[in-house]
């Protein structure tokens, strides 16, 4: 773990160099009063790296905080909470292992198993710390102790650890491969802090299980928290219904659409050089669609040609939507050169005849993307669409 944590440290390093570096080559421009602004992979990972260590300062430690505190007061004992924090270091230490065995980056897309893991992992702990907390008090052996709460506890974690991986799994089956990675690690994860939470439990159960003990069958006594909620549950009921209508006003004013640049500071390099781009160069979006006709020569039909410039003309009257590029570009390009029209005057897609004839030009030779839009047999062909950021609606 520590040698994959220095490889990353190094990367970022040197990164952070390649930007101070390039900014100091480009201050005799800025200082003549051009306006410079970057836009790279090695800006883009330093910027994610700083703010990363700005997320674990404030809201990591804040939450630890906060967790940490709601556990004193619920379960009372300095000695469970040292163990629940253990075994959560534990879980943490476990998962960068299981990237590494599976050969796989902890990157802004990946990084999202670990708190998914961690608040998993904190589920189980207190659902087994609290039963144990409970059939303590009830007396008895260790052992007794230990397989009464695992009666209680393992089949219910079981199944929810069942349905976290059933979710993991339908990821794995997504066809974007940053999906397939995330499920294939968030279920081996999962699995990994399943184990570590209930493994030595089931271990020292099974060691001591000749001793002969009673298992009690009755019901558990509700523990102090319990007890003080059912003591003040109207008042309890209360403030839900309070809080609920609150958050039923303010739902409408809620902003979930947000963009990937707003979790950068204004000031962010990057953030100011996505704004500018989107701004005045067209946009930064682009969406793309491949066509297949699964036959040889089969984007150059006169239907599919038609089905590509009317899908183009439709695109480009969408509100948003800055450019299209397809390739039935070639042959209204070519048709525009043999009439003697200005290329930025029109758009005309010739007729059928006319775009067998330029077919043969097409084949014979060799036009600016033409490699980027057509595969070797002229089967398949792609659609690009190029937006500003448009809201996800």
């Amino acid at each position: 773990v520590l040698a994959v944590l220095k490889t990353e440290l190094t990367s970022i390093q040197q990164k952070k160099k390649v930007m101070h570096d390039a900014r100091e080559r480009m201050q005799v421009f800025i200082d003549r009063g051009l306006e410079v602004h970057f836009l790279s992979e090695p800006f883009v990972s330093a910027e994610f790296h700083d703010l990363v260590i700005v997320f674990i300062k404030r809201f990591v430690l804040i939450s630890l905080s906060l967790i940490c505190l709601v556990l004193i007061i619920t379960f009372r004992s300095l000695k469970i909470l040292c163990l629940m924090l253990l075994y959560q270091a534990g879980g943490l230490l476990l998962c960068p292992i299981i990237f590494y065995l599976n050969m796989t980056d902890i990157n802004v897309y990946t990084m999202i198993v670990l708190p998914l893991v961690s608040a998993v992992q904190l589920t189980f702990l207190t659902h087994f710390y609290a039963v144990f907390q409970d059939e303590l008090h009830e007396g008895g052996s260790q052992a007794a102790v230990l397989q009464r709460t695992l009666k209680v506890v393992l089949r219910p974690s079981l199944i929810a650890l069942m349905t976290s991986m059933v979710g993991m799994s339908a990821l794995y089956f997504s066809e974007l491969e940053i999906l397939q990675s995330v499920g294939r690690i968030g279920a081996y994860c999962l699995l990994a802090v399943f184990v570590l939470c209930f493994g030595p439990a089931l271990l020292m159960s099974w060691m001591k299980r000749s001793q002969k003990h009673e298992l009690k069958e009755e019901l558990l006594e509700k523990s102090g928290l319990l007890k003080h909620i059912e003591q003040c549950k109207y008042a309890v009921l209360a403030c839900v219904l309070l809080l609920s209508a609150g958050v039923y006003f303010v739902f409408a004013e809620l902003k979930t659409d947000l963009r990937a640049k707003e979790f950068l500071d204004e000031k962010s390099e990057t953030r100011i050089s996505l704004e500018l781009l989107d701004k005045h160069f067209g946009g930064i979006n682009i969406f793309q669609i491949e066509v297949v006709t699964q036959q040889a020569n089969g984007i150059q039909n006169y239907e599919v040609i038609k089905y590509l410039h009317d899908l183009r003309q439709r695109c480009l009257k969408i509100e948003g939507v800055r450019n299209a590029y397809t390739y039935s570009q070639f042959y209204t390009t070519i048709h525009q050169l043999f009439l003697g029209d200005n290329l930025s005057k029109g758009d005309v897609l010739p007729d059928e005849a006319g775009c067998f004839t330029y077919n043969m030009i097409l084949n014979s030779q060799q036009f600016p993307f033409q490699d980027s839009l057509q595969n070797q047999d002229r089967s398949r062909t792609i659609f690009l669409l190029r937006s500003d950021d448009l809201p996800s609606q």
